[in-house]
């Protein structure tokens, strides 16, 4: 439950392209396969849940076009993403300036001065 731009960021960073590469990966371990689970558990909650990100999306509908076995899941292990909500100011906090807050289309490693350059 993030800001709609760190999906963003998700949805077109290298790493998003490395989780797509390892749930194709045929030559994996069992334990290699219950990471395989976990990601395509991921790409499952992100695509039903965040259907304005296009990658998720697109993703998710391409693999169950492609018959991709996802795991089975109870409705009470399936993680509910709700719509981002700014948490209400508190009282005395400083407010964000308009330097910190990117501007459209820029990347937020931009906009935080480089603090995500070394994550993605």
């Amino acid at each position: 439950n993030c800001s709609p731009q760190l999906y963003q960021q998700l949805a077109q960073s290298l790493l998003w392209a490395d989780l797509l590469r390892t749930v194709h990966d045929t030559s994996m371990t069992r334990v290699e396969m219950e990471v395989r689970d976990k990601i395509l558990t991921m790409i499952e909650d992100y695509g039903l849940y965040l259907k304005d990100v296009p990658a998720f999306s697109e993703t998710y509908e391409t693999m169950v076009s492609q018959d991709v076995d996802f795991p089975v899941r109870t409705p009470d292990e399936m993680v509910p993403i709700q719509p981002y909500q700014p948490p209400p100011p508190q009282p005395g906090a400083a407010v964000p300036t308009p330097a910190a807050t990117p501007a459209p289309g820029q990347p937020l490693s931009a906009a935080a001065g480089g603090l995500f350059n070394n994550l993605l």
